[in-house]
């Protein structure tokens, strides 16, 4: 084999390999009533299962934007929790840190999750995949589940479904008709946070910091200051969607270490 051949043999070995990557999860008993039943993501995708064995839809693609907060519905069967990664390094893997939400309600014949997910600040343009695990007894995430756990564990029943997702050029951000500017520092932070928020922060101004699976963790008004600081030291380190009731309409993610 001369050189040429050699290097395109394994640039095209290099890519295969790249591309077969992904692991699944495996499910020992099945699928059956647990499993994904449907999804809705963003305003572009309403999907809903014909075959839980099916698993490759990455033909269905939402398409959202570098500010986009992207609202989910998640709809899994009997006693089935939901976990959701995304590869936003585009490693061909899924980390702990990809995980944008993870929740076990568990119902017969069917639980529905609710949830918003943020697009990472300096996320380009380009497809990415998304992971949906619906997992009996299990929220998908949680490490020492006897009934599996992980974007490729070892589960006793279930499904999981893959999407894609294409971040968009962004033309302006989303805020007010005023073009008020909101923002936060510093971001990471490992505890005390300052908010600046166009002229003044008043009174009437709510502010809510959502977890990523949509719980409330903390509320605050305004201070009629144009800026303001925040002690975030006591919540668990992860990502947050920080909205504000009155002005903003896009929500601001933040990152505590």
């Amino acid at each position: 084999m001369n050189r040429l051949s050699a290097l395109l043999a394994s640039v095209v070995f290099a890519s295969f390999s790249v591309n077969a990557q992904y692991c699944s999860p495996t499910f020992a008993n099945g699928c059956a009533t647990w499993r994904v039943i449907s999804a809705t993501i963003g305003s572009s995708v309403n999907w809903t299962s014909s075959d839980c064995y099916s698993t490759d839809q990455t033909a269905t693609v939402a398409e959202v934007t570098p500010t986009d907060s992207i609202p989910m519905t998640v709809t899994t069967g009997v006693w089935a929790g939901c976990a959701v990664w995304v590869d936003w390094d585009q490693s061909s893997s899924f980390d702990s840190t990809e995980s944008v939400y993870h929740m076990y309600a568990g119902g017969d014949p069917s639980s529905t999750y609710a949830f918003n997910i943020g697009v990472p600040d300096g996320t380009v343009p380009g497809q990415y995949r998304m992971r949906i695990v619906g997992a009996w007894g299990s929220d998908g995430y949680s490490n020492g589940s006897t009934n599996g756990f992980g974007p490729c564990g070892s589960y006793q029943y279930g499904s999981f479904d893959d999407f894609t997702l294409d971040v968009t050029t962004s033309t302006s951000i989303a805020n007010n008709e005023k073009g008020t500017a909101f923002s936060a520092s510093p971001n990471p932070t490992t505890g005390r946070l300052t908010l600046t928020l166009g002229n003044r922060i008043d009174a009437n101004t709510r502010f809510l910091l959502e977890s990523m699976d949509g719980r409330t963790v903390r509320n605050w008004n305004g201070t009629g200051a144009s800026e303001m600081d925040v002690d975030l030291s006591d919540l668990p380190a992860g990502i947050y969607l920080l909205r504000n009731t009155i002005r903003i309409i896009r929500p601001l993610r933040i990152v505590k270490q």
